[in-house]
């Protein structure tokens, strides 16, 4: 089994706004190997979390006891990272490949989604709760139906204040274009999922990667098709009253780029993501989307891969840090052609730097194809995961990125 990634999307070049963007060739950021994922405890690993205690979690879509993936735990002692599988996926009518990184809620409950498997072989969406001694119980809160309900959630699941879980599914629906869902708790163990949008033929559709939840309890994503050039869109769909109404923000394609990632959202409603293809030289931009009068939303394509011959193509999309900054990977390319970590800095009047922190090579034991989303720790070191490489006989790895 492998993951569809974005970079496999058609591109169409055309032309579009660009502020100045800057490029600083790498520099000597430092990369430690934490851990190299072995096929009983699952592979192909797809993002890590740290909870509370400093503990990393994530998921690996393939291998563990039944070849259908796991929900993994990292944790350190003495100076080494050891790996526990704390859910095997794949028995009975359990889900199978999770995908995305869980998230976390504040009494320690891990939630997420997979693609396939439950009663309809169309994925579920689950928790899992710590037991204690190191024991996990899952609880399964959706099996996705098929059909209107829904098919094959595949990027994760978000959390917002109240404990709702926001999703989306890249088929099924009314349309068979895909939906944006809610799933609430109602007590006692039970969960209420609401379609908050069906993705048509006419609009954005097929949705994927994480949604973006802002502070007036908007939610934001993007698409994989959809628009003049059939290059996705971004979207944000609004409570309103007791339903909620989508509206397309700006449809990808050309210069602004296409296959959009997952969107971050900051303080002020600004909206942050990459695009894996497209651009000037058609390997993947970043861009911001503003708020501006009359319910418009401007769009400034930020920077350009290409533009630095170290450079990644197919970028995963962004993580914010707290001075400003955005870390990310790229698929492909750099210096070895196995991918990068990346630095996008703000520098003033507009203007942005891009640095090259890390390029994989896949032929030194390094991780190959970075996949996933980024997470920092308090010192402000990166934390990510490849989907090959590593030494003999694993197959991923999770890895640390010193700036």
């Amino acid at each position: 089994m492998s993951v569809l990634t974005k970079c496999r999307f058609p591109q169409v070049i055309g032309a579009t706004l660009c502020v100045i963007a800057l490029s600083t060739l790498g520099f000597a950021a430092s990369e430690n190997i934490l851990l190299a994922l072995k096929p009983s405890q699952g592979t192909y690993p797809l993002g890590v979390i740290f909870d509370a205690d400093g503990n990393l979690f994530g998921t690996a879509y393939n291998g563990g006891e039944y070849g259908t993936g796991s929900v993994y735990e990292l944790t350190l002692s003495g100076g080494v990272w050891t790996e526990t599988a704390i859910h095997q996926f794949g028995a009975g009518q359990d889900g199978k490949f999770p995908v995305g990184i869980p998230v976390f809620d504040k009494a320690g409950n891990l939630y997420g989604t997979t693609p396939q498997g439950g009663s309809y072989g169309c994925g579920i969406a689950f928790e899992l709760s710590p037991q204690g001694n190191g024991v996990w119980s899952e609880q399964v809160l959706h099996q996705f139906a098929c059909g209107i309900d829904g098919n094959a959630p595949d990027a994760g699941l978000m959390l917002d204040t109240n404990g709702n879980l926001f999703g989306a599914s890249g088929s099924g629906g009314t349309d068979g274009y895909g939906v944006a869902f809610e799933l609430s708790p109602l007590g006692g163990g039970r969960w209420k999922k609401t379609v908050l949008h069906n993705f048509g033929a006419q609009e954005a559709r097929v949705p994927g990667g994480l949604l973006a939840i802002d502070n007036q309890g908007n939610v934001y994503g993007s698409t994989y098709y959809g628009g003049p050039s059939n290059t996705g869109a971004i979207f944000e769909i609004s409570p309103l009253g007791n339903t909620w109404k989508e509206k397309v923000l700006h449809y990808m394609g050309g210069l602004d780029g296409s296959a959009a990632s997952s969107v971050v959202v900051d303080s002020a409603g600004n909206l942050f993501a990459t695009a894996g293809r497209g651009g000037k030289y058609n390997r993947g931009t970043i861009f911001e989307l503003s708020p501006a009068a009359g319910g418009s939303w401007k769009f400034v394509r930020l920077y350009d891969f290409g533009t630095n011959p170290e450079d990644g193509e197919c970028p995963q999309g962004l993580l914010p840090a707290p001075d400003g900054s955005f870390f990310g990977t790229n698929e492909g390319l750099g210096d070895f052609g196995f991918g990068t970590v990346f630095q996008f800095s703000p520098t003033g009047e507009g203007e942005w730097t891009e640095t090259v922190l890390h390029s994989f090579n896949y032929g030194r034991q390094d991780g190959g194809y970075p996949q996933g989303p980024l997470v920092l720790d308090k010192l402000g070191n990166v934390y990510g995961t490849t989907v090959s490489g590593g030494p003999v006989g694993s197959d991923g790895l999770v890895y640390e990125i010193t700036p």
